[in-house]
């Protein structure tokens, strides 16, 4: 009798052999271990990113410890705002501690999240006068998070920008971008806000990305004054 496939005929114990059986199996076997390869290559790729992940994470973190035992080794007072200079629409605005408190010119004014305000302008006994990133004559040299991306940030007519970025790089969105320390205003780290749509920048054949800002302005409370160590450092 000819038959495909292996089976036992009833009430007997002889097995008829299927002659395909070891092909089958051979067949068989292959499959599985070309799935077993494509689950473990998968395995590998998704260990491989999430290696990276935490090697970035890490590197990260240790960066944003570094600014935060900046921001937290040089803290000067905590103030509240209690207005802004009259017609200056938050470009200028006034905070409850001066001379008396500790305050300088040119500390450094920040939110929590290690979130950039702007500097002390002006210092009286018991007030100071801040200026804000809001002002477009203030320009801070920044660069956007995980990337080598690096313009001016500038605010102006109600947008925050980061200008004369090179033509030929991509600018992802919803990055952060931060303050880069380059400019001897600020130091590295302090955030800005987070970049949105591309645009082409005035100064051809660079391009610019409109930048939300971190802080809100309209909402501002309480701020805290930290010592300018860039400014000490240089009269030292």
């Amino acid at each position: 009798i000819s038959v495909l496939f292996a089976r036992i005929i009833p009430g007997s114990s002889t097995r008829i052999s299927n002659p395909f059986q070891p092909i089958i199996d051979a067949l068989f076997y292959a499959r599985m271990l070309k799935q077993q390869n494509q689950e473990l290559a998968e395995q590998n790729r998704t260990l491989a990113e999430r290696v990276a992940q935490f090697e970035e994470r890490s590197a990260q973190s240790d960066f944003h410890t570094q600014t935060q035992a900046l921001l937290v080794n040089n803290y000067v007072h905590d103030a509240r705002v209690i207005g802004a200079v009259l017609g200056s629409g938050n470009k200028r605005m006034v905070i409850n501690a001066g001379s008396k408190q500790g305050v300088i010119i040119h500390d450094w004014i920040v939110i929590p999240e290690r979130t950039l305000i702007g500097f002390v302008q002006m210092v009286n006994s018991d007030t100071s006068v801040i200026q804000t990133i809001l002002d477009p004559e203030l320009k801070i040299t920044a660069s956007v998070n995980r990337s080598a991306l690096s313009g001016l940030f500038s605010f102006a007519n109600g947008l925050g920008t980061l200008d004369y970025i090179a033509a030929n790089q991509t600018i992802p969105q919803n990055e952060l971008v931060m303050t880069s320390g380059q400019d001897g205003l600020f130091p590295k780290g302090l955030l800005l806000g987070i970049t949105k749509t591309t645009f082409p920048s005035s100064h051809a054949p660079l391009q610019a990305v409109y930048v939300q800002l971190a802080a809100s302005f309209a909402n501002l409370d309480y701020v805290m004054v930290i010592r300018n160590t860039l400014e000490l450092n240089a009269n030292q």
